[in-house]
């Protein structure tokens, strides 16, 4: 009897699989920031706690870069703004000061990261140059804040890898976007947070499906049942029905497994 890889095609699953995972990075963009109006949003409390008087102004200016982003204005003039938040506060005194030079970078990474989608036009070469351009800003993020010990920043940094991963697989760089993930688990593994772990389990789901896109049946299991193992009794709305997806993928791709494993018999 002879084993028979998937095949190496994207099907619906595996592209939904892969964008539900990659919402959950959404969270920390936008997350527990003030608005421009003074209030709060509903999203994980981590990213903008211990904030002191003097924090207000970094603050101040980082909403005023949010609000050029939602409002349309013009994606160069959003990343002129969050330059600007990088290059006035990220060696500030307080680490919650520079918590919004390091959010600044991965806002300034992911909006890259949109622009380059092909329903925004360009061509080819100019998304990709987009793209590249993400992944470097993603990775000035490590570079500047890596040594941080605060929540807040380290749950921007690893929402950075977990970005950049994705950005890597975009331009089909495979190998280097698990080695990505691979260094988020070594980094952040072992983190309570449950902001952290939104986004482990969501790289989880993205992981095994790059292996899936590999035509590797044996990582890609192996990838959701790790995903089960470390995250299969959290009671975290997201990661739950994460799980929920991963068991049905498993499943599903078993089975298909199995039918061209039968298949194949001579």
């Amino acid at each position: 009897m002879k084993t028979v890889l998937l095949r190496r095609r994207p099907c619906s699953a595996f592209l939904e699989t892969r964008i539900i995972a990659a919402a959950a990075l959404s969270l920390f963009f936008g997350a527990c920031i003030m608005s421009a109006s003074g209030h709060a949003q509903s999203l994980p409390q981590t990213v903008s706690s211990s904030l002191e008087a003097r924090d207000l102004p970094a603050q101040e200016l980082f909403n005023e870069a949010v609000t050029i982003e939602r409002e349309g204005k013009g994606s160069e003039k959003a990343i002129a703004k969050y330059d600007e938040v990088m290059h006035r506060y990220a060696r500030a005194p307080t680490s919650g000061s520079r918590q919004f030079a390091a959010r600044a970078l991965l806002n300034k990474g992911a909006l890259l990261n949109r622009g380059a989608l092909p329903s925004k036009g360009g061509t080819l070469e100019e998304r990709n140059e987009m793209i590249r351009d993400a992944i470097i800003t993603f990775d000035r993020v490590e570079r500047n804040f890596g040594n941080e010990k605060s929540l807040p920043i380290r749950v921007v940094l690893a929402s950075a890898l977990a970005s950049k991963a994705e950005a890597l697989y975009r331009m089909g760089e495979t190998e280097k976007t698990l080695a990505t993930y691979s260094q988020l688990e070594r980094n952040f593994g072992n983190e309570k947070s449950p902001d952290i772990r939104v986004v482990l389990a969501s790289a989880l789901v993205s992981k095994a499906e790059t292996f899936y896109g590999m035509g590797d049946a044996k990582k890609t299991l192996a990838a959701y049942d790790q995903l089960h193992q470390q995250f299969g009794k959290d009671d975290n709305d997201f990661i739950k029905r994460l799980t929920d997806i991963a068991k049905w993928r498993a499943i599903e791709i078993r089975r298909s497994n199995n039918n061209m494993v039968l298949s194949s018999r001579p």
